[in-house]
């Protein structure tokens, strides 16, 4: 199986450095229109172009990472910071420790 966590941090790493993404927390935190294909380790990996805050970004790299494996769709029902850790617990692929 593809390293989903090396796809999730290539995809999130493309998000930074890219000027067709930014940072918004308005309407349109999921990308704004359009897509664009990332290719990590030779497969090609379908991205919304435009801006995402902090918790979309990273619920959009997993859930894109997590494509075409037994785990896509695991963590749909995640839409913002306070539901993201019992969504990706929940998944069976992440666990919680305490600080």
């Amino acid at each position: 199986m593809t390293d989903c966590a090396n796809v999730a941090a290539t995809l999130m790493e493309h998000l930074v450095d890219d000027p067709a993404h930014g940072y918004t927390q308005a309407g349109g935190r999921w990308g704004s229109g359009g897509y664009e294909v990332v290719t990590v380790d030779g497969t090609g990996y379908s991205v919304a172009l435009g801006d995402r805050d902090c918790s979309s970004a990273v619920i959009d790299c997993w859930r894109t990472a997590l494509d075409h494996t037994d785990y896509a769709g695991a963590l749909d029902a995640a839409t913002y910071t306070g539901d993201m850790r019992s969504v990706f617990v929940a998944s069976g692929l992440f666990e919680w420790h305490p600080m």
